[in-house]
């Protein structure tokens, strides 16, 4: 059987204990010296041995003032655990460890959608290390009946171990859950960290008693996650769903988009909000409008460059008749957008989850999934070094992605891979099976590679 509910049974057993910590340079003799660097071929992000391993839905951040210094945040479907991997020596060592969920919070599983979303991991401009997780409890006690909160965590020592979580954003309600979430970490008053969370709400529906999610929330710390205003809305009536991580305007002000399906099946408007006061309320407007942006289920992306002022978002929709990846950017503080872009190495192969990092130089970097065969992927880089008018594309992958192995099929496969930027290249995180061995075991790891900027 393939499915991780099961595999978490066998999971427990071989990984007993709270933690798992490997720094080994042999991992059973599958990677060379030239891959543990993380160039090329990519290495995977961990040194869990064990053959049945299945990790899903990454994270990446890179120390800005040390690029060989990263940490990669991950779901462990095996163990049902929301996890770590960090590295100081680009790659040829990691330590793994499990975030540890308070009293009263259940563990962070992609089944009870207490699961990561992209941009859940990010070095502040003090050093901090900052992750979000949502996890169910907290309110009444009866863990049981409740649904998610919005927990964070705080590492001072680059990764190695982090604090206690603290709870960022509670919902009103124990039958609310606030899902994921995406912190951004940006120079705040003070000189000290602001951050910038996000999430998704979702509710009971009466029409049918499932899960119904419309809702956007945004909430600001500027002490560096000690406390948090009170979450608002940012999906007015009548609501919206698939909120991006939020982004801090050249003007102050803090931006986020969502997307609103009005019919299933039909087309989906693509909406920005921006707030002028802090967060305390948000002003709405249309910039687009296309079938199927998201595939239903993928945010668009945003990221704000502070040197310019420009705001760029990445999305896929089905304009074309197939997922494709676009570009927009607006130069104005979101009051007007140029025309879309059409990205990706061969329009006729379907792409999907795109994530969007900016260089300290603002060179734009996007990664995504493209489509090479059913069941096959391959991982794609285009980045931008004049505010998005050519981009290069790069293949990152060596070897084609095979989906009939690990864990893809059951959680969906609706998780983007993960991009940070550096000033001289980048470095990527996404889900793969080239260590897999059979069908019986289905591992999947999370590869990770580091690149140099190409010849324009």
């Amino acid at each position: 059987m393939r499915r991780p509910a099961i595999l978490m049974v066998l999971g427990a057993l071989v990984l007993a204990g709270a933690a798992f910590v490997y720094l080994s340079d042999d991992d059973g003799g599958s990677e060379s010296a030239a891959v543990t660097a993380c160039v090329f071929p990519p290495c995977r992000a961990a040194e869990n041995p064990v053959p049945v391993r299945g990790y899903e839905n990454p994270s990446i951040a890179v120390n800005p003032s040390d690029p060989n210094h990263m940490i990669v945040m991950t779901n462990d479907l095996i163990g049902a655990r929301c996890s770590w991997h960090v590295t100081f020596n680009r790659g040829q060592e990691w330590k793994d460890n499990y975030f540890q969920i308070p009293p009263g919070y259940t563990q962070c599983g992609l089944e009870s959608a207490g699961h990561l979303s992209s941009g859940n991991v990010t070095f502040g401009p003090s050093g901090t290390v900052y992750a979000t997780i949502s996890s169910a409890g907290g309110l009444s006690g009866d863990v049981a009946s409740e649904k998610e909160s919005v927990l964070l965590y705080r590492s001072t020592d680059g990764g190695r171990s982090f604090a206690q979580a603290t709870v960022a954003a509670k919902p009103p309600s124990p039958e609310i859950a606030w899902v994921r979430p995406s912190v951004v970490a940006v120079p705040g008053p003070g000189g000290r960290d602001q951050l910038l969370l996000s999430m998704w709400e979702c509710k009971p529906d009466p029409r049918n008693n499932q899960r119904f999610c419309d809702g956007g929330r945004f909430a600001r710390s500027d002490d560096g996650g000690n406390t948090f205003t009170t979450a608002t809305v940012v999906t007015p009536p009548p609501g919206g769903n698939s909120p991006s991580q939020a982004a801090k305007g050249k003007d102050g002000a803090f931006y986020m988009l969502f997307l609103r399906r009005l019919v299933a099946g039909g087309t989906t408007e693509l909406h920005l909000s921006k707030s002028v006061d802090g967060g305390a309320s948000f002003v709405t407007q249309q910039i687009d409008v296309q079938p199927a942006i998201g595939n239903e289920r993928d945010s668009a992306k945003l990221i704000a460059d502070p040197a310019s002022g420009a705001l760029y978002t990445v999305f896929t929709d089905s304009r074309t008749g197939r997922p494709q990846l676009f570009f927009r950017r607006s130069m104005d503080n979101g009051a007007s957008w140029e025309q879309a872009v059409i990205l990706g190495p061969n329009q006729n192969s379907p792409s999907s989850n795109p994530q969007i990092s900016l260089s300290p130089t603002g060179r734009i970097d996007v990664v995504f999934y493209s489509a090479r065969a059913a069941k096959s992927e391959d991982v794609y880089w285009m980045y931008s070094a004049d505010g998005g008018g050519r981009f290069i594309v790069r293949q990152l992958n060596d070897v084609p992605i095979n989906r009939e192995l690990g864990y893809r099929d059951e959680v969906g496969g609706f998780y983007p891979p993960g991009v940070a930027s550096t000033v001289d290249g980048a470095v990527f995180a996404w889900s793969d099976t080239t260590f897999g061995t059979d069908f019986d075991e289905n591992t999947q790891d999370i590869n990770v590679r580091r690149t140099e900027l190409a010849d324009p």
